[in-house]
């Protein structure tokens, strides 16, 4: 409701350091328009985008076409809803290199979350 207010706060917070994560669901010339103005550190890919795109022709050029935008502004991408290895494997040839889903883990505690990042990651085999 007030743009410039928002852009006001989002550009005082990344002047102090914080990161900006844009969100990007794959549809809409919006986001397009957002990264143009807000000053984002990262660009996140909505789980509506991302699962199941090995599957989804059209889905998976929108991924691909997501992930090049990302390459040419230099932005960091983060895939949310890498569900299946199909979802992972995709991302990996795609270039995406961080995801986020029940493929990767479960959702869990802090504390649990420290257990599993201290015993390492690996990919289930299915």
């Amino acid at each position: 409701r007030a743009p410039a207010a928002t852009l006001s706060v989002l550009t005082r917070l990344r002047v102090k350091g914080f990161g900006l994560s844009m969100s990007h669901s794959g549809s809409g010339p919006s986001w397009t328009q957002q990264m143009d103005r807000v000053p984002v550190t990262e660009l996140k890919l909505d789980r509506r985008l991302v699962g199941g795109a090995a599957e989804d022709p059209k889905r998976l050029a929108i991924l691909e076409s997501a992930l090049a935008s990302a390459r040419d502004m230099a932005l960091p991408v983060v895939a949310d809803g890498c569900d299946s290895r199909s979802d992972f494997d995709s991302l990996l040839a795609l270039g995406c290199s961080e995801a986020q889903g029940r493929f990767v883990a479960e959702s869990m505690t802090a504390a649990d979350t420290v257990a599993w990042a201290l015993a390492g990651y690996v990919p289930p085999a299915s």
